[in-house]
């Protein structure tokens, strides 16, 4: 009788407790229910849980203290080095524009030059060449006894 009254208050207790609970039912009770290799493997995901989260806490409070010996830049001076920086930047730019087109304009001015030089050589070939007609034509050819030459020879000579 004892067993069965013990029994009756297991009972008792058990629909109580289940009913307190989030199940709604026995069957709910026992879906949710892990078999021991499943509680075993939880229980050390759990363990290997808060060990990582030790292992993470010293690594936090490690950088912490490596950050607190550090001081903060001077976000305000970096800027206004940057600022000048960038003015110093733009000028260089400038200057350096400014030195090409001067490069580029005297490499134009010096092609123009060669080409005038290469236009006043040949001009002053023309000027030996008619120079040294007309010399002989007006009988100045620096040697005194050469004869001068007549309007048709020199006519002849020139084309």
């Amino acid at each position: 009788m004892n067993a069965k009254k013990e029994r009756i208050n297991a009972q008792s207790h058990w629909q109580s407790q289940l009913s307190s609970s989030p199940f709604t039912d026995e069957n709910a009770f026992l879906s949710a229910k892990l078999v021991d290799a499943q509680a075993e493997e939880l229980s050390q995901r759990i363990e290997q849980y808060q060990h990582d989260g030790i292992r993470i806490k010293e690594q936090l409070n490690l950088i912490s203290a490596q950050i607190g010996e550090q001081t903060l830049p001077d976000v305000e001076q970096l800027k206004l080095v940057k600022s000048q920086m960038e003015e110093t930047y733009q000028s260089a730019l400038k200057q350096s524009q400014m030195h090409q087109s001067q490069f580029n304009n005297l490499t134009q001015v010096r092609k123009r030059i060669d080409a005038l030089r290469e236009q006043n050589e040949e001009l002053d070939k023309q000027y030996q060449v008619v120079g040294t007609l007309s010399d002989v034509a007006n009988g100045r050819t620096g040697n005194k006894s050469a004869c001068t030459a007549s309007y048709s020879a020199y006519c002849l000579m020139m084309c």
